[in-house]
């Protein structure tokens, strides 16, 4: 919640509507409690079922908790507490999709508040992707190489949806207002080196700097807007998600490895 409320802060100067400032901090820190709380709900049960339908995860839980009675209690308990955390952490990155859908605006020449927001996407890519390496080491001492995948893959690839999908719609706008103002230098460009010509034909060789100098700032723009990127994240941001991703993958070869050389 912090982590939202900072990056809103950074991001409210690139608001279209300065009035809706206060409603969508709101919405993007705090979470409606009844559907967290059925989506709570259900994550237990999900954890009674897996405790009842899968052999080795009982087997595992036996071995830690002792007790039926408590394995399946902090079983619930446990996923009761991380599905709220998921639930918080997708409505928060529908939040942040439906700001740059519906209130971003775009200004090419002060982007910082327009990839304020990329902030928390990574962060909840990045959290998501440490509490997988914690559930891994425990599977690994299951010693089920299926249940390890099964669990490795589909969230590493949740990880990486919950750090780009929710700036889609940050990346469309970036690509139209660049496009329309590379469009728009292009046509300025164009009209200047008519004019050049037209100064060049009719020997009027004074009036060249000025077209000249015209010319040369158009060109300075476009190479400017050229490189002026369309995802709204800075250079390190995916750097540090990459660098999160690779850990669990480490990890489960570590462990994997080891298991085969010790049989």
């Amino acid at each position: 919640n912090r982590t939202a409320a900072g990056a809103f802060a950074a991001f409210e100067p690139a608001l279209s509507s300065p009035g809706d400032a206060a409603l969508l901090r709101y919405r993007l820190t705090t979470a409606p409690a009844v559907p967290s709380f059925l989506f709570s709900l259900g994550g237990a049960a999900w954890a009674v079922f897996l405790l009842i339908a899968s052999p080795e995860t009982r087997s595992f839980s036996d071995a830690i908790y002792g007790p039926a009675f408590a394995v399946f209690t902090l079983g619930a308990l446990a996923y009761f507490i991380n599905s709220h955390a998921a639930y918080r952490v997708i409505y928060q990155l529908t939040q942040v999709s439906r700001i740059y859908d519906r209130h971003a605006r775009v200004r090419l020449g002060d982007l910082g508040p327009h990839f304020a927001l990329s902030r928390l996407t990574s962060r909840a890519a990045i959290a998501s992707i440490l509490i997988v390496s914690g559930y891994l080491v425990g599977f690994a001492q299951i010693g089920s190489l299926t249940v390890s995948l099964a669990i490795l893959i589909p969230n590493l690839l949740l990880a990486g949806a919950a750090f780009v999908l929710p700036l889609t719609g940050a990346h469309r706008l970036l690509g139209a207002e660049r496009y329309r103002s590379r469009r728009e230098a292009n046509q300025k460009m164009e009209a200047a080196l008519t004019e050049l010509h037209q100064v060049i034909d009719r020997c009027k060789f004074g009036e060249v700097p000025p077209v000249k100098d015209a010319i040369t700032a158009l060109d300075v723009e476009l190479n400017r807007l050229a490189r002026i990127p369309t995802w709204p994240w800075n250079p390190g941001t995916p750097r540090g998600v990459v660098a999160a991703v690779f850990l669990p993958l480490v990890i489960w070869l570590i462990q994997f490895g080891l298991g085969r050389l010790l049989g």
